[in-house]
């Protein structure tokens, strides 16, 4: 058994996306306003597929059937139809201003046709993408409301390949959809109205036979035959197969052929439309630049001048630095702190020795009796002269090492301050070296894009 089992709208009738089962017994209830006409009336154009006689009144403020189920160019109604083998699609759509359709050989899913994002696919060409991808099968385009109901009611004659659409085989069928028409709109019918109308629907009574189309077809039915066992053999039937597989890889080629044909031809309307752009940009890029190579220039002279300034002053620091070293190596063989140690003193160390003089020669000529006294006075004042000695060493001592602690702090400062100057100006070399070499950098892709837009040749047959 054959019957309709799920309708599908998407950007339809004012619903963005809806789902709704219809395999059993349904009841559609609700207020005013909440669809149920439009759900009816998208169920009755699957089966009569007449968009006047939908119980829709007509008026200038009135859409059409057409204008209302499908208002934008991403509008569908998706029909799922169950059969014995498994389910098949129908794709409603508007098509130059007329609505078309599609038999899919699958059940209704989702994603053929609504992306990730969960917009509808724009066009038939997006679907029959998604379809391709997952090796669906699906017919041309029917563009006529009769060639439809042909095959859904299975008046399949000159229409072979769309026997397994069809919900029943009969070639008098015209009464069944307009049965269900009128079983839709409420008209009064009878029982066994219906039930005539079914049986007359389905009888062959009536159906004029032409022998003549029979006996042509008998004519060669010897050979017909011979070729049909033939093509029954497994051999015969492995090179069909592969024929009719290498027929649909040809087809999928040829029509990614034409995609691709029509995105190059777009690419080079793009191409064209955008090189006095590009050009103006390219323009305006080199000028940038060339203002910048300018202005590096300029800051790569005052460097190298500032450079050259503080490379003289280090050099006459560095000469200054080895003659007080030189200097400093020659003085400290002299014992040079020692001499200035005792020159300082000299001046006290006279008007001592001349006091003490005096005051001997007073007591060696008052006081004779006292020499020894004297003698051991004068052996104190030389014990007394050794700890001055003993002293005054010491303090030599304490002024080496503070003049080598001054010494080692005045190179370090040197240093310090010379490290300092080189790494002020090293931040100003190191930012220029690399802002020119960006521009370099800039200025190489730049000429190699232009010499790829100049090069490149599209849609080369």
């Amino acid at each position: 058994m054959r019957y309709l089992n799920k309708i599908s709208f998407i950007n339809s009738a004012a619903v963005k996306y809806a789902e709704l089962d219809l395999n059993g017994n349904v009841h559609f209830i609700g207020t005013q306003g909440v669809g149920k006409s439009t759900l009816l009336r998208a169920i009755l154009f699957f089966y009569n597929a007449n968009s006047l006689k939908l119980g829709v009144p007509s008026g200038p403020t009135n859409k059409s059937f057409a204008e209302w189920y499908f208002p934008y160019q991403n509008s569908y109604i998706v029909y799922e139809v169950l059969r014995e083998t498994g389910a098949y699609s129908v794709l409603a759509f508007k098509a130059q201003n007329r609505v078309c359709y599609y038999f899919i050989d699958a059940p209704y899913r989702r994603e053929m046709f609504i992306d990730t994002d969960g917009r509808a696919l724009e066009s038939w060409d997006k679907i029959r993408e998604q379809l391709d991808a997952s090796n669906i099968i699906y017919s041309r385009r029917i563009k006529s409301y009769e060639e439809y109901r042909d095959i859904l009611y299975g008046n399949d004659q000159g229409k072979k390949d769309f026997y397994r659409y069809a919900l029943l085989e009969s070639r008098q069928y015209l009464n069944i959809p307009r049965t269900i028409q009128n079983v839709f709109l409420n008209s009064k019918l009878d029982a066994e109205f219906i039930k005539q109308t079914i049986i007359d629907s389905m009888g062959e009574e009536e159906l004029q036979i032409d022998l003549q189309i029979y006996a042509h077809h008998l004519k060669d039915f010897e050979s017909q035959l011979s070729d049909i066992r033939q093509f029954n053999q497994p051999a015969v039937q492995k090179l069909a197969h592969d024929a009719a597989q290498l027929y649909v890889v040809i087809n999928h080629l040829q029509r990614q052929f034409r995609l691709g044909a029509g995105g190059l031809k777009s690419a080079l309307t793009e191409v064209t439309k955008n090189e006095p752009i590009l050009n103006e940009v390219l323009i305006a890029a080199e000028q940038v630049r060339q203002r910048l190579l300018a202005n590096s220039a300029k800051e790569e002279a005052v460097f190298n001048r500032r450079n050259d300034k503080y490379a003289a002053e280090l050099t006459i620091l560095g000469d200054k630095l080895k003659t007080a070293r030189k200097k400093e190596h020659h003085y400290n063989n002299l014992n040079i702190r020692e001499i200035l140690h005792r020159v300082s003193g000299r001046n006290s160390l006279t008007h001592n020795h001349e006091n003490l003089l005096a005051e001997k020669n007073l007591l060696t000529g008052q006081f004779q009796e006292i020499s020894q006294k004297y003698v051991a006075l004068l052996a104190e004042l030389t014990n007394q002269y050794q700890r001055f000695c003993n002293v005054k060493g010491e303090e030599k001592l304490v002024l080496k090492e503070a003049f080598l602690s001054q010494r080692d702090e005045i190179v370090a400062q040197y240093e310090q301050l010379q490290e300092g100057i080189r790494q002020q100006h090293k931040s100003e070399v190191d930012s220029a070296r690399q802002e020119h070499q960006g521009l370099i950098e800039q200025r190489y892709q730049l000429q190699h894009q232009l010499a790829l837009i100049k090069q490149q040749s599209f849609y080369v047959a």
